[in-house]
């Protein structure tokens, strides 16, 4: 079985949040990364997602995450977070309720913006 089989066969069986975002924000403020991901501008329905990670001096590489979906909140190691033009897709370090995929259309600056902040995040670079 080749590795693409392999990786979408887990995917598949495990829990996965998802939901199109017309409204993505990044932030940073000294140490202090984050990008929302929102479906309305204003947030009060639909889905959303917050992600920060605090960097420098004796901090831990976990990240904080918010979302409407209160089993995906809280602090967490990531074991995989990609962005692409189309999507962002984040695996957590946990067995279930792990994937996070959100569906987006970034244009080549906005895409830009945000992989500066999201490869910060992940802990590419500070």
């Amino acid at each position: 079985m080749s590795q693409y089989a392999t990786d979408l066969n887990l995917f598949v069986y495990m829990s996965t949040m998802q939901f199109h975002a017309d409204h993505i924000y990044t932030l940073v403020d000294g140490n202090l990364y984050a990008v929302m991901f929102a479906e309305s501008a204003t947030n009060s329905q639909g889905g959303y997602l917050f992600i920060q990670r605090k960097v420098g001096d004796q901090v831990d590489d976990m990240c904080y995450i918010e979302t409407h979906d209160r089993k995906y909140s809280g602090r967490f190691r990531m074991h995989r977070l990609e962005l692409t033009a189309r999507q962002l897709l984040i695996e957590l370090d946990r067995p279930h309720n792990n994937l996070i995929r959100i569906h987006i259309g970034l244009t080549p600056s906005k895409l830009t913006e945000v992989s500066r902040v999201i490869s910060i995040i992940r802990g590419d670079q500070a």
